[in-house]
């Protein structure tokens, strides 16, 4: 995760000191979709694919989203050309790490 992001979009209207929480929780959450897919280095996968995966009942799937999303801009993600069936039926884009990516 080398490029510095906001992990947590404040689209509630958070004050500063209240956002510093959600900040570190997002940021928590974004590590462990990083290391998901570091221990699964040659697979793609959904969003709806690592949030199952993952098991966690805390996070929610748009914050999986997001955090694919922002490792993607990071540059750890790639998301491919292909998808596949999510769990509503709807066709969702697959991601996979970016083993290319320089480690610094």
């Amino acid at each position: 995760m080398g490029a510095q992001l906001d992990f947590f979009h404040n689209t509630i209207g958070l004050l500063p000191s209240e956002k510093i929480g959600r900040e570190k929780i997002a940021l928590t959450q974004t590590e462990k979709i990083l290391r998901f897919f570091e221990a699964n280095p040659a697979k793609e996968f959904t969003p709806c694919k690592v949030w199952q995966s993952l098991g966690d009942s805390k996070m929610l799937l748009t914050s999986v989203r997001r955090s694919m999303s922002n490792l993607t801009k990071a540059g750890d993600l790639i998301k491919t050309g292909n998808r596949e069936a999510g769990i509503y039926g709807e066709m969702n884009y697959t991601w996979k790490l970016n083993i290319y990516k320089p480690i610094s």
